[in-house]
Parts: C-alpha cells; sequence; structure tokens
C-alpha cells in the first residue's frame, strides 16, 4: 500500500503537463542520471480514488515487474489493457483488487497466466489548481 508520505501535492495543471513532461521529470527525480528505470506517468483514469485519481501524476519504477509489495502496480492483461491495480497480501497469496468490486480477487495460476507486471508505483503526485 503506498503511504501517506508517497503521496505529493504537485502545483500543475494539464497544460503544465502536457507541455512540459520533461522539466516535470526532471523536477521529481533526484538523480536522472540513475533513475533511468523510472519514469512519470498521468492517469487518464480514475482506479483507486481517493489514493490514485484521474489526474494525477504516478511515478513508476519499470525495474519492479514482479510482486515485491502490497502497493499500485502498472499491469498489462493478456498483453491488450493496460493500467493500475492495487495488490495485498495474505500469508503466501497475493489479491488482486479491482477498483469497481468491493472484493478483492486471489491472484491464481489463470491470472499470472494473462498478467504482465510492467511496473511498481513508487509514489503518487497529486495535481493542485492555483
Amino acid at each position: 500500500m503506498i503511504n501517506d508520505d508517497s503521496i505529493l501535492l504537485v502545483e500543475t495543471n494539464d497544460a503544465t503537463i502536457d507541455n512540459n513532461l520533461h522539466q516535470l521529470g526532471q523536477r521529481f527525480f533526484k538523480t536522472p542520471s540513475t533513475d533511468q528505470s523510472q519514469a512519470i506517468l498521468h492517469v487518464s483514469g480514475s482506479p483507486y480514488p481517493p489514493q490514485v485519481d484521474m489526474g494525477d501524476i504516478v511515478k513508476v519504477d519499470f525495474l519492479q515487474n514482479r510482486l515485491i509489495n502490497e502497493g499500485f502496480y502498472v499491469i498489462t492483461l493478456d498483453s491488450e489493457w493496460i493500467g493500475i491495480r492495487m495488490f495485498s497480501k495474505k500469508g503466501r497469496d497475493w489479491y488482486l483488487h479491482n477498483w469497481n468490486s468491493p472484493e478483492a480477487q486471489l491472484v491464481n495460476e489463470d491470472i499470472e497466466a494473462t498478467m504482465t507486471i510492467v511496473g511498481k508505483v513508487e509514489a503518487v503526485y497529486k495535481p493542485t489548481k492555483h
């Protein structure tokens, strides 16, 4: 789970995001030469409000391509759909939390066969209006 320390408020607007993504990336990464496996993505859907909401920017580590701890991951399903999903762990089992269902789904062999973990969401940046 992403804790409150990794959710930051960033003063920006859609034009800033669209036109100055490179500058925004430089602002969010302390050492760009060593953060080459990470990127920022603009969330265009509303998967998990209020933790991750439409218009947020997420910092993703693309080297984390397996479930290592609870939290949000960028995944693909059947190599067609891509998006952010939340995962939790109970004992040795992993659970996938769908945004439109209150119950978590056990990550079984069938799900593992269709799912690819693209990266782990390391931080969420919440835009604010001036």
